[in-house]
């Protein structure tokens, strides 16, 4: 007996992230290796305060003893970032938003159509008869 209106979604294997991410455009690609070495360089700054230079001697000991200001100054470079990638096309934050939606759609479908390409055969299927 089959099942009016439902639909079973067949997911392809699960994937490294690797592969994962070489299935993203190139930009975004380099933006997420950037969000990354970001929150990953203030707790190495942090940690390297507290063991190396626990004085605040140098410039990277004082802005380990400053957590609040990397987290401020890797905030700016991550938008700045996102400003170069997506420039606003109007000065309205609003429309810059929008913008950016539109850009995250964009790269959604980019995704799923190289996914797609990856496993042609793991699409979308109808839900077989029940036993």
């Amino acid at each position: 007996m089959r099942r009016g209106g439902f639909k079973r979604e067949v997911r392809a294997p699960e994937l490294p992230l690797l592969t994962r991410l070489t299935l993203l455009p190139m930009a975004e690609r380099l933006f997420v290796a950037l969000l990354v070495v970001l929150s990953v360089s203030v707790p190495v700054l942090v940690l390297y305060g507290e063991s190396v230079d626990p004085q605040a001697t140098s410039p990277w000991g004082w802005a380990a003893r400053h957590p609040l200001c990397l987290w401020c100054l890797a905030l700016l470079v991550a938008v700045g970032a996102l400003l170069y990638l997506e420039p606003p096309r109007a000065a309205s934050p609003r429309a810059w938003l929008q913008q950016l939606r539109k850009r995250a759609h964009l790269t959604r479908s980019i995704y799923a159509a190289n996914l797609t390409r990856l496993y042609p055969e793991e699409q979308h299927e109808s839900n077989e008869e029940s036993p």
